[in-house]
């Protein structure tokens, strides 16, 4: 018996698109659509699959996130505004500029933070005024801030705050893990109403419960109680968003066995804005449900389930 050998199969955003419209017979064998029909049927086919992520937690958008809790900080940023944050302390010098006035630019160490970035910073009558400063690599920019002047060179303090990225969508599991002695404390997520009803909020001490507000383009995290020592390190088990199909080669973010139903889902979508006849439509809607459905019904972790005899006879 002669094999391939090969377990890559996939699909472009295109290859999907044409194999739904050839569904709904729109398309003919080796037919090419339109310009716009691959820009409408793009934006279906992200429509469907953002709505995907409503129906649960499939088992590869399921990733360990992790962020170091800052002293006396109770809220942090996961997503686009997430990053790092500059020591508020720290003291930021011209080094060549020569003290005229304007705006300048100038590279930065790290000062022991394993990060380097970039400061941005106006001089006005000799003294620098407002400085904003630059993560390389992270796409992160502080708030525009007034720092001390004085003789030296550019260094800066950075810690991060929260995490950038893409924001998570859910949190399924949280702990804290102190990084000195390895020690993991779990944390209960609580719903908005219970930590609005918590008295004392700025309660100092080893947080031991969170809630998470996702927001639009960044979520925010808030620990209580609030930390006041460095060292421990927030991790928790997130839903991820599914990444959108933006280019005419670009493969899902969804595995293999998804494929039938991305086909069969954009399909659905497509039939009504077609105009395809009822009974084509009723006959794509049926498939597409029950490859979606199983599909979420696959993805799902593997447990065990133990069952146990009730002393009491109930």
């Amino acid at each position: 018996m002669a094999l391939s050998g090969v377990t890559t199969f996939t699909m472009t955003r295109n290859d999907c698109i044409k194999a739904s419209l050839r569904v709904l017979r729109e398309l003919g064998a080796g037919g090419v659509p339109t310009i716009e029909d691959y820009v409408n049927c793009n934006q279906a086919l992200n429509i469907v699959l953002k709505s995907w992520q409503m129906r649960g937690i499939p088992l590869w958008k399921l990733v360990e996130i992790s962020f170091p809790l800052i002293p006396d900080m109770a809220t942090y940023p996961l997503g686009l505004a997430g990053g790092y944050l500059v020591d508020e302390g720290i003291t930021i010098v011209d080094s060549g500029s020569g003290g005229v006035n304007g705006t300048w630019t100038e590279s930065v160490l790290d000062g022991g933070s394993g990060v380097d970035g970039e400061v941005e910073y106006v001089i006005t009558g000799g003294l620098i005024t407002s400085v904003v400063v630059t993560v390389a690599g992270s796409g992160y920019s502080s708030p525009s801030a007034t720092f001390t002047n004085a003789a030296g060179t550019f260094e800066v303090t950075f810690a991060q705050l929260g995490l950038g990225g893409d924001r998570p969508i859910k949190f399924r599991d949280a702990w804290i893990r102190d990084d000195a002695t390895g020690q993991d404390t779990p944390q209960i997520q609580v719903a908005r109403q219970d930590y609005n009803q918590f008295g004392y909020k700025a309660q100092t001490g080893v947080p031991n419960q969170y809630w998470y507000d996702p927001q639009l383009d960044t979520g925010i995290l808030t620990v209580y109680p609030v930390p006041t020592v460095l060292g421990g390190t927030f991790h928790g088990i997130v839903q991820m968003p599914i990444q959108d199909m933006v280019t005419a080669t670009d493969n899902f973010d969804l595995p293999q066995e998804w494929l039938q139903a991305i086909k069969w889902g954009l399909a659905d979508e497509l039939s009504l804005e077609y105009g395809c006849p009822a009974d084509i439509r009723g006959e794509v809607a049926a498939k597409a449900a029950k490859f979606v459905d199983d599909c979420f019904s696959y993805s799902m972790e593997e447990s065990s389930v133990y069952f146990t005899v009730d002393p009491t006879g109930h």
